[in-house]
């Protein structure tokens, strides 16, 4: 096995480790009987295993570098605005960022 695959596999079990540390402080699943399919505030393909993909992300972060997330993925959105979905589409996807950081920050490790 070579360099990169060593960094590989101990950046996997890192990660793998995390993510069964963040998935046990959700602690439970998102009360949904079916999925909603909402592309602003819940697509699919966002939801796997009954968890919202923002939920672990949140659980991986501290607050701050949660806040920074949700930052970042609304100045993302503002900035292409109408570059690649509809324009209102990534509007709201930008304000949504917002709202996550209030809805999700208890979840995070401080």
């Amino acid at each position: 096995m070579g360099h990169y695959d060593e960094d590989y596999e101990d950046m996997y079990g890192s990660i793998k480790q995390g993510l069964d540390e963040a998935i046990k402080q959700v602690g439970t699943k998102c009360d949904r009987n079916k999925p909603v399919n909402n592309p602003v505030s819940s697509p699919n393909h966002y939801l796997k295993l009954g968890y919202e993909c923002i939920e672990i992300i949140a659980c991986s972060l501290s607050q701050e570098a949660f806040k920074g997330y949700c930052m970042g993925n609304f100045l993302k959105y503002r900035f292409r605005m109408g570059n690649k979905d509809a324009i209102m589409q990534d509007f709201d996807k930008s304000k949504e960022y917002l709202m996550l950081y209030d809805k999700y920050m208890h979840l995070c490790k401080d």
